[in-house]
């Protein structure tokens, strides 16, 4: 603890300087590693969605289901989704005929 006690009020101060000026450089490297605040208090649970509410006063009409059975399908088809594409011609077997004119009328 000499060693302490001999140093001068000069020195103490350039001590103080070379502090500053290392300080930031060794902060950059350390800051990192110490956890924050962001990291510590617990995130917030994100609030449910409601339930999409279906308009009774309004449904949707034939052609407006038929379109989306098309598109339904089309995206199956896209991602070779065999297995979806084979239930929903169990489910609107009707529409597989519709399906086969249309591929028909393309053809010719």
């Amino acid at each position: 603890m000499e060693f302490l006690s001999d140093v001068s009020v000069i020195q103490w101060i350039f001590l103080g300087l070379g502090a500053v000026l290392v300080f930031p450089l060794l902060w950059e490297n350390v800051k990192d590693k110490i956890p924050s605040w962001d990291d510590v208090k617990p995130k917030p649970k994100p609030k449910p969605t409601p339930d999409p509410v279906v308009d009774v006063t309004n449904p949707p009409n034939l052609t407006q289901i038929v379109r989306q059975w098309e598109r339904l399908m089309e995206s199956c088809e896209e991602r070779k989704l065999w297995d979806a594409c084979k239930k929903l011609d169990e489910v609107f077997p009707l529409l597989i005929a519709a399906r086969e004119d249309e591929v028909e009328i393309d053809d010719e």
